[in-house]
This record gives structure tokens, sequence and C-alpha cells, in this order.
């Protein structure tokens, strides 16, 4: 049966015997190289200390070193790896009042926005496989009758080979 059908094949393609058909076969490998994986961890936090009701908008500069405002975080991976730097978006960070008491209106929550960095949208690993990163941002302005106490907010840094 195989025989019919190959005989099939080969007068359907032009060919009349097996002798004439040709082939050829290649091989190739797959390869996979694995690296360390990228990690970021908080050294320090966003600090926009004590304000009266009514203040103005507040910007921390990322910096370029450790100081008493800004964050910072310890990058660790490959070394000599580039990555990427990825910070939060205008409008999606708030402080919320951290009172025990219920929030009132006066309670408003405080945006955060303009989040920037150093390095600026991507960095390098050292030989060590670590770099430093600082970030910095704008807090808005306070409203006239802001209820005093704690406003804190959570955001993110994201790295990424």
């Amino acid at each position: 049966m195989l025989t019919l059908l190959l005989s099939s094949f080969l007068l359907g393609t032009g060919l009349t015997s097996p002798a004439q058909a040709s082939s050829s076969t290649a091989s190739a490998y797959a390869s996979q190289t694995v690296v360390q994986t990228i990690k970021i961890e908080k050294i320090s936090d966003l600090q926009f200390g004590n304000a009266p009701q009514g203040d103005g908008p507040k910007q921390i500069a990322a910096g370029t070193s450790e100081s008493l405002e800004n964050a910072s975080f310890e990058v660790t991976g490959e070394a000599g790896r580039s990555f990427f730097i990825i910070l939060p978006f205008n409008g999606v960070v708030t402080m919320n009042w951290m009172g025990s008491e219920e929030a009132t209106a006066d309670a408003r929550p405080i945006p955060v926005n303009q989040f920037r960095s150093h390095p600026s949208l991507f960095g390098s690993l050292d030989a060590q496989g670590k770099l430093r990163v600082f970030v910095g941002a704008t807090r808005s302005a306070l409203h006239p009758r802001q209820r005093p106490g704690q406003y804190t907010g959570q955001f993110s840094v994201t790295v990424v080979y």
C-alpha cells in the first residue's frame, strides 16, 4: 500500500522513480540562558513631613542619593544588565487619613502625582548586580480645612529586565 501511495505521489510530481527523489535534513539546537531574577526592595519611604492646613503643593526631588524625604529602593539581579523602571501614573496614588475615629468630609484624600526616579526610566546594575533607585513625587495642595492627622498611601515601583 505504501509503495502504491509513494508511486502515485512520484508520478503526480513528475518524478518517475524513487531514484530521482532528493531530500535533505538539517538539525538545530534549542538553547536557554538563565539569568538571575531581578528584585527590588524598599529602603526608605517617601516623607512629605508636616504641613499646615491649606499648604500648597510640595515637590520632593528624586535626588541622586538618600535624603530625609525621597524614597529609595535597592535593585539586585544579573550584574551589568539594564532594566526598566515603572512608576505610578498620575491619579493613582492618594494618601488617606489614618485616624482612629470615623473619617469626615474634612479628611479628604491627598493625591500624590508626578512620580520621578533617579535613574530615570531605566538603570543598569553594577558589577555586583546592584543599583540604588531614588524616587520623588509631588503632593497636591492641602485643603484649608484638611482634617489634622496622619495620612498615608502606598505606591509601587516595578523593575523589569
